[in-house]
């Protein structure tokens, strides 16, 4: 709200005999995003995580009790610390038009002379036209060929 706007009102609040000071004890307003999705009580996600909750409260303990349901002041990205952010698979997901997250569609096999097969989207790896089950090869190639492998700290010796 702009010092006209503010002005306006309190005018208008003047004529009705309210005080001035109520209008500045007004809290601030803010849009607050979905981290986590929204369900109803059956379970059923009514509300997708990235979309955005308008004009919520803006004073600090209504903001750490919209925290605690998963709606922060700013946008969900992989860099957030919250645990929906961190949890979440992020290559998994990808923004609509309306900014909410979605899951990627699955990649369908692409058609070879020799059958159907998938591709690798970080290499030339192509599974093999006779896999039984190219979506798993897929899978087990991205961890072995496209994973760092943790390792641990070498044992002090005892």
């Amino acid at each position: 709200m702009n010092q006209e706007e503010r002005e306006r009102l309190r005018g208008e609040l003047a004529k009705l005999g309210v005080k001035g000071s109520y209008l500045d004890s007004w809290q601030p307003k803010q849009d607050g995003w979905r981290h986590r999705a929204g369900l109803n009580v059956d379970g059923v996600e009514v509300s997708p995580a990235g979309s955005k909750v308008p004009n919520m409260p803006g004073n600090p303990d209504t903001t750490v009790r919209l925290a605690v349901r998963g709606i922060f002041p700013y946008r969900p990205s992989s860099s957030c610390k919250c645990k929906d952010c961190r949890a979440r698979a992020w290559e998994k997901y990808t923004e609509d038009a309306d900014g909410c997250l979605v899951l990627k569609p699955k990649q369908e096999p692409v058609e070879v002379e020799g059958g159907k097969v998938l591709a690798c989207d970080l290499c030339s790896y192509v599974t093999k036209p006779g896999s039984k089950n190219r979506p798993a090869s897929l899978r087990f190639h991205k961890l072995s060929q496209h994973t760092r492998v943790k390792t641990e700290p070498a044992m002090a010796a005892v």
